[in-house]
């Protein structure tokens, strides 16, 4: 016969096998799928980003090309405007000579004409000698080659009057390249503000779509981080309040800056080196215990000093560079092995980092 307690303890065992079976393997099922749907999303967004830089990149060579033929039609539309110019001042001047060349002619002309009409008066009028007629005649015969002279440069003068025709043609055909030109910058800058516009808007999308996809990338860490095998159970802060970029794989963090800004100690611990390595540059690490080590490294200047005790915050050096972009690296190791440090940072670190690319 079976026992009492043999029966419970039976019952107890195959409630255990129906209930949280089932759930167990539901739960199981479940993990896996979500965390394909999660990497379905970054893939996405990825695609998406990756599109966008490629819609970027097309926008930003229209916005060379465009600038390209902005300038040449800049100095085109300034070569004119100068050929333009020379040409109204040299109109300027000869209309000016024409004008004061034919009232001095006419005025010339009229003089000779009115002293031809006096001798031939004169002449009609007079009962001279064979000698005064004689004189006379010479005198009518200069008037007349006079007059025949300045009618002859009166043409002359009607031919410059038509040479400057021709620079009045010239003159308009200038006039209307300008206006062509005008036309046509006008209409490139429209343009050009249109892709400028369009290139910022789609900057502005992917820097969100860039925004959502290193929240869902820190989501899934923050997720796996939770159920990995860490090395240690420390949690460690970012070694910069400030920064504009924070990239990480499946070892170290990478932060872009640009600015002098203080480093911070990101855990408790002792400083067991402070100073330049010819590979790496300047290296700071923190022996935390437990053969646990943090390690900076990248664009700074160190100012902590060996064997002094750090807390979280603390102030270990300065980024160097003010006016251009640099670098900083993080990473944790144990054992001398170094670590996915994306794991051990404390949430707000990795949410950060979303903040920065805004």
């Amino acid at each position: 016969m079976v026992s009492e307690a043999k029966k419970t303890k039976f019952v107890f065992i195959l409630f255990c096998s129906l209930f949280f079976g089932p759930a167990y393997a539901a739960v199981k099922k479940q993990n896996p799928q979500a965390s394909k749907t999660s990497d379905n999303s970054l893939a996405t967004l990825k695609n998406h980003i990756n599109n966008q830089e490629k819609e970027i990149k097309k926008l930003s060579a229209d916005m060379s090309q465009l600038e390209s033929e902005l300038g040449l039609g800049h100095k085109k539309y300034l070569d004119t405007l100068q050929r333009k110019r020379e040409i109204e001042l040299k109109l300027n001047e000869i209309t000016q000579q024409q004008t004061e060349m034919d009232s001095k002619l006419k005025e010339k002309l009229a003089q000779a004409q009115n002293s031809l009409k006096r001798q031939v008066l004169t002449a009609l009028n007079s009962d001279s000698s064979p000698a005064a007629m004689l004189a006379q005649k010479l005198i009518l015969k200069n008037l007349t080659e006079d007059i025949q002279t300045i009618n002859r440069q009166i043409e002359d003068n009607q031919l410059m009057i038509a040479n400057v025709e021709d620079l009045h043609i010239r003159y308009r055909e200038y006039y209307s390249t300008e206006v062509e030109l005008t036309a046509l910058l006008t209409e490139l800058e429209d343009k050009k503000r249109l892709v400028v516009d369009q290139y910022l808007a789609e900057k502005k999308k992917k820097e969100e779509t860039s925004a959502r996809y290193d929240k869902v990338r820190n989501q899934i860490t923050l997720s796996k981080a939770k159920t990995e095998n860490r090395a240690t159970d420390l949690k460690f802060s970012s070694p910069l309040a400030d920064y504009t970029k924070m990239d990480y794989g499946d070892k170290g963090l990478a932060y872009s800056y640009k600015g002098r800004y203080p480093v911070l100690s990101t855990q408790t611990g002792e400083i067991v080196y402070s100073g330049e390595l010819s590979t790496f540059g300047y290296v700071v690490m923190i022996d935390h215990g437990n053969e646990t080590r943090s390690v900076i490294l990248g664009d700074f200047i160190p100012k902590a000093t060996k064997g002094q005790k750090v807390y979280t915050g603390d102030v270990v050096g300065y980024t160097t560079a003010t006016q251009t972009a640099g670098q900083v690296y993080f990473e944790v190791r144990k054992q001398n092995q170094v670590q996915n440090t994306a794991y051990l940072m404390e949430p707000k670190a990795l949410d950060q980092s979303i903040l920065a690319r805004r």
